[in-house]
């Protein structure tokens, strides 16, 4: 299986506060693709999303060529995890959502309100991920699951799906979701437009109206 890919990562004021990770190894049929975005409401949001996507990409590295998909993605959520511990002093944590490539398998999976889109030629939105995203009694939303240095450690929602070729998939941050809305960027993907092109529509339309930073990785199987 081959792939085609696009990715960015912008900030949206001062600092970055979302982290993307891209690999990939075509000869073993494996791919790893994360999107984290730190928490703002607590301590070091860039931090917190730097060190879990750092985490990710060091599992990967080290363990691809002889380990599953999902043995990475549950060792690197431990790692991810282990990392932040470190920041201890402080409440501090990180959204996340990725797809893994392993062969003709791809499994998605995901953390609060970063999100995911899998479309299918001819079938349309196979799959978009859930936010975990709850309200306060006093009316705010707040984000319920994610990789956090306190409390359990949260499992993330897993979706596998078959790869074919000219399926398309999103990972984005809520920069990102909130900025377009669900029903565009699942739009975005039926159309024949190449994964740079689309992305490059995203980032245009971002710089002028996005609130939040904004991060997104396209794949376009071969």
């Amino acid at each position: 299986m081959d792939i085609r890919y696009s990715c960015f990562s912008e900030p949206c004021g001062k600092r970055n506060e979302d982290t993307i990770v891209a690999k990939c190894d075509l000869e073993r049929g494996k791919a790893l693709f994360v999107v984290c975005d730190g928490m703002s409401g607590l301590y070091r949001g860039d931090l917190a999303s730097k060190l879990v996507g750092d985490a990710f990409s060091s599992i990967w590295d080290e363990h691809h060529g002889t380990k599953s998909s999902t043995w990475i993605i549950s060792h690197a959520m431990e790692s991810a995890r282990k990392s932040l511990d470190m920041m201890s002093r402080y409440n501090a944590g990180t959204t996340m959502v990725l797809a893994a490539l392993d062969g003709e398998e791809v499994i998605i999976a995901h953390l609060g309100d970063s999100k995911a889109f899998y479309h299918r030629t001819g079938e349309g939105l196979l799959y978009e991920t859930s936010d975990h995203v709850c309200v306060s009694e006093g009316g705010w939303p707040y984000v319920s699951k994610g990789i956090f240095n306190y409390g359990k450690l949260e499992q993330p929602d897993m979706k596998v799906l078959k790869a074919r070729p000219g399926d398309k998939f999103l990972l984005c941050s809520d920069g990102v979701s909130n900025c377009f809305g669900s029903y565009k960027l699942a739009g975005m993907l039926q159309e024949s437009t190449s994964t740079s092109s689309s992305l490059c529509e995203i980032i245009v339309y971002c710089d002028n109206h996005a609130s939040d930073n904004y991060s997104a990785i396209m794949v376009e199987v071969l």
